[in-house]
C-alpha cells in the first residue's frame, strides 16, 4: 500500500489536534522570535520585537525569517553545488512554461525534468540538517547569493526568493554601515539559532504526521529521478513543518484583511472530488463548479453549503488557472476573500501569489496528498477539515452534516 508523505489523521485520529499543534507551534515561534532573536527581527523589519501583534501584518516577517532559515538549512549547502548555468536554464525554462500555450509545451517536461535532478545534489551527498556550526560558517553574502539564486531557479519558492533577495541587500547595507560588525554576528548567529530551534521542536510536536516523508522521498527519487516536479515531491520533513506552520502564522496575517472582503471564494483541487478525473464539473469563472452528481462527495457538500451562507466553490484543476493576470485583476475589483484547500507542499506558494496581489486569504491544508498528477501512480479522493473551514467561513459547525469521508 502505498502511504502518501504526510497525514493529518494518523491511525484515523480527527485533524482538529494537528491545528492545536500547528497553533501552538507558531505561537512558540512567535515567542522563539521576541525572546531569542530580537536583533535579527529588527535587522530584518528595522523594527522592535514589542511591534509583533497577534494578527495582522507584523506576522508576515516573523514567516518570512522563520521560511529563510529552514531552507538556508536544508537548501544552503546544497546550493553552492548548482552552476550558475544550470539556474540560469532552469529559470529561462519555467518562464517559457508560464508563457507558451499548453498544447505547444511538451517538449519542456523533459528539460525540466533534467535540470530538477541537477538542482539536487546526488543521492550519497545529501545531508539535510547540516550542524549549526558549519552552516554559520557558509552564511556568507556569496553564499547567500547563490542560495536566493537557487530558490528563485528552483520554481517552488518565488516569494521566498524574493524574501532572500531583501535579506541580502538589507546584509550588505548593514554590513557596510550602521550596524557594527559584532551585531551582525548576532544577527547571523539568531538566524541560524533559529532555524535550529525550529527543525528540532517541529519534529517534537509534528512527528506523527510527517512520518512518512523521508521514506517518500527516498523511495520516489531511487524509482524515479526524473520528474520535472522532483523539486515538489522531493520537499524534506523540515519543509513540510515549516509550510504547515507557515499557514497557521500566515492565516493570522491576513484575517484582518481577509475579514473585510465583500464576498467569499473557495478553492479546492481536482483531488477533492469523488469521481476525480471523471468529475463532470463545468466550466465556470475562476476554475470549474460542481454538478452535484455524487451525493457522497466532499465537493458536492460545499457546494451545497456555499448556496446557504453566500459563498462560491469552484474546483481548480490547477493553480495556475487563478494566477492569470486578468483572473486576479477581477478578484481585486471585486473585493474577493479566497479560502485555498491544498496540500501542505503547495499551499504556502498560492497563498503568498494572491497576497503580493493583493488579495487576502485564508487556508486549509488536505488530510493528505494523493492526486495522481503528483502523489499516487492511479489518485484517490482525499478529504479535509470541514470544521476548520467553517471557523474560517464563521459559519457554525451545526449548519451541515458531516460527510467526512471513512
Amino acid at each position: 500500500m502505498i502511504q502518501p508523505p504526510y497525514s493529518l489523521r494518523p491511525g484515523n485520529t480527527p485533524s482538529r489536534r494537528f491545528y492545536e499543534l500547528t497553533a501552538q507551534l507558531a505561537d512558540e515561534t512567535v515567542e522563539e522570535i521576541a525572546y531569542r532573536c530580537a536583533d535579527l527581527y529588527r535587522f530584518y523589519t528595522g523594527r522592535p520585537v514589542s511591534s509583533i501583534e497577534a494578527q495582522g501584518k507584523t506576522l508576515e516577517p516573523v514567516y518570512d525569517l522563520l521560511a529563510l532559515s529552514v531552507l538556508w538549512r536544508e537548501y544552503g549547502r546544497k546550493a553552492q553545488r548548482v552552476s550558475r548555468s544550470i539556474s540560469f536554464a532552469r529559470r529561462r525554462l519555467l518562464q517559457l512554461r508560464t508563457t507558451l500555450p499548453a498544447s505547444s509545451r511538451s517538449w519542456l517536461d523533459p528539460l525540466l525534468a533534467r535540470t530538477a535532478g541537477l538542482m539536487l545534489p546526488a543521492r550519497g551527498e545529501d545531508s539535510p540538517g547540516e550542524e549549526r556550526d558549519h552552516l554559520r560558517l557558509w552564511l556568507t553574502t556569496a553564499a547567500w547569493a547563490r542560495f536566493a539564486n537557487w530558490l528563485r531557479s528552483s520554481g517552488e519558492y518565488d516569494r521566498e526568493a524574493a524574501m532572500a533577495k531583501a535579506f541580502l541587500t538589507r546584509w550588505k547595507q548593514e554590513a557596510e554601515g550602521a550596524l557594527r560588525s559584532s551585531n551582525l554576528a548576532n544577527v547571523l548567529d539568531d538566524f541560524i539559532e533559529l532555524g535550529d530551534w525550529f527543525v528540532h521542536r517541529s519534529v517534537e510536536l509534528l512527528h506523527p504526521y510527517t512520518e512518512e516523508v523521508e521514506r517518500f522521498r527516498e523511495r520516489e527519487r531511487a524509482s524515479s529521478p526524473q520528474r520535472e516536479d522532483l523539486l515538489l515531491r522531493a520537499k524534506p520533513r523540515a519543509v513540510y513543518h515549516l509550510q504547515m506552520t507557515g499557514a497557521d502564522l500566515l492565516s493570522r496575517a491576513y484575517r484582518p484583511d481577509y475579514e473585510a472582503a465583500a464576498r467569499q471564494l473557495v478553492l479546492v483541487p481536482g483531488c477533492l472530488a469523488l469521481r476525480g478525473s471523471s468529475c463532470p464539473a463545468e466550466q465556470a469563472d475562476f476554475g470549474l463548479t460542481c454538478t452535484e452528481c455524487s451525493p457522497n462527495c466532499r465537493v458536492r457538500t460545499l457546494t451545497a453549503l456555499s448556496r446557504q451562507q453566500d459563498f462560491q466553490v469552484r474546483i481548480m484543476p490547477h493553480l495556475s488557472g487563478i494566477f492569470q493576470p486578468e483572473a486576479l485583476q477581477r478578484l481585486r475589483a471585486e473585493g474577493t476573500g479566497v479560502i485555498g484547500i491544498a496540500c501542505a507542499a503547495t499551499l504556502i506558494d498560492g497563498g503568498l501569489k494572491l497576497r503580493k496581489a493583493g488579495i487576502p486569504s485564508q487556508c486549509v491544508l488536505l488530510d493528505s496528498c494523493s492526486c495522481r498528477k503528483h502523489w499516487h501512480p492511479v489518485g484517490k479522493p482525499t478529504d479535509f477539515d470541514l470544521e476548520r473551514l467553517l471557523s474560517l467561513l464563521e459559519t457554525p459547525p451545526n449548519t451541515i452534516r458531516s460527510t467526512r469521508r471513512s
